[in-house]
């Protein structure tokens, strides 16, 4: 019965935490290049609190990342093809098959070869998280956020934290801030 309880538990707190990623450790000795990055909320929190508060935009940074909960960059660059397989990106988009979340961006390139995704997560009608998914016969990159972030608030942390620069396109007939286009 405890091992019973015990699993249960287990189950319980790993379902909090958002994707799992282990699978994809085993790449890294594939790699010429690899970057993995993993933030929960109390690392966001203390490496924000050195933000001088005197800086303006880390101080527009601290507050961004006070909605989140975590953090998570997996990104392999390859020099040859087929280092990676199918199913190594099927564990991840399995994972995002849930009503929590819902795939808002899917672009396929070259012949199917190149697919770029994001998944949005929605906590009582609001974002709780994304999910971003690259991949190429070359590379494969995974890049999760939990907690409350809005478009131009990702757009702000690019360049930072691992996460790539991020543009928003802004429809060019658009009415107020609040219209914009992935």
């Amino acid at each position: 019965m405890k091992l019973l309880i015990t699993l249960g538990l287990v189950a319980i707190a790993a379902s909090g935490q958002g994707l799992d990623l282990k699978h994809l450790d085993r790449l890294v000795d594939k790699t010429d290049e690899s970057i993995n990055i993993t933030l929960d909320e109390g690392l966001i929190r203390l490496g924000s609190s050195f933000f001088p508060q005197s800086d303006p935009e880390l101080r527009e940074l601290k507050g961004i990342l006070g909605g989140l909960k975590a953090i998570y960059v997996r990104s392999f660059q390859f020099s040859r093809e087929g280092e990676y397989t199918l199913a190594d990106v099927d564990r991840i988009y399995q994972q995002l098959k849930t009503p929590a979340w819902s795939q808002v961006v899917e672009l396929k390139e070259r012949g199917g070869k190149e697919r770029k995704s994001v998944f949005i997560k929605n906590e009582a009608g609001k974002l709780g998280g994304l999910v971003l998914v690259n991949t190429a016969p070359n590379e494969l990159t995974v890049i999760s956020i939990e907690g409350s972030i809005t478009p131009e608030q990702l757009e702000k942390l690019g360049g930072r934290l691992g996460i790539p620069e991020i543009q928003i396109k802004r429809s060019p007939n658009k009415k107020n801030d609040d219209e914009e286009e992935l």
